[in-house]
């Protein structure tokens, strides 16, 4: 067999790999990339952040409500919508009136006119949703915590 002057991987006569790198024929091995194992550290580090992603999630999870004009829609609560909201409210009570001409647009979809009542029913329907309790997010990270074993702190979900 020649040997090529540059890099080459080929298949010889017999179906063999062979892989010539600089001039220098090399043994063909094959090792497969195998992810290193988490340390019980790094694991529980990992599964807090994914629990307390999970938690942030649910308490911002938007409420559909259908408005005075027939559209359904999601609206978001997180703080800052929250916080919209609740100005709008204030400032309308505040002035005794509401602007004609007001509109809304819930979670990236299209703009809806709003009446006084509508922003009622969104801060009514946020008020009812189901919010988890911080005290279980705190539970599960202590159980995280607790946890002597990588396989039991993934296991440990929000759910």
């Amino acid at each position: 067999m020649t040997i090529a002057a540059s890099n080459q991987v080929f298949t010889d006569a017999s179906g063999a790999i062979q892989i010539v790198y600089a001039g220098q024929e090399i043994a063909p091995t094959y090792t497969p990339w195998v992810p290193p194992i988490p340390t019980l550290a790094t694991a529980q580090h990992a599964q807090i952040t994914r629990l307390t992603t999970a938690y942030n999630a649910a308490i911002a999870a938007p409420v559909s409500v259908t408005l005075a004009s027939g559209v359904s829609a999601s609206f978001a609560t997180d703080a800052q919508s929250l916080t919209n909201l609740n100005e709008a409210i204030s400032a309308n009570m505040a002035n005794a009136t509401w602007g004609p001409n007001f509109w809304y647009t819930a979670n990236g979809g299209t703009a809806s006119p709003v009446t006084y009542a509508d922003l009622h029913t969104i801060a009514q329907a946020i008020q009812a949703a189901e919010v988890p309790d911080i005290q279980n997010l705190h539970t599960k990270i202590g159980e995280v915590m607790a946890a002597t074993t990588v396989s039991t702190v993934q296991a440990i979900s929000w759910q």
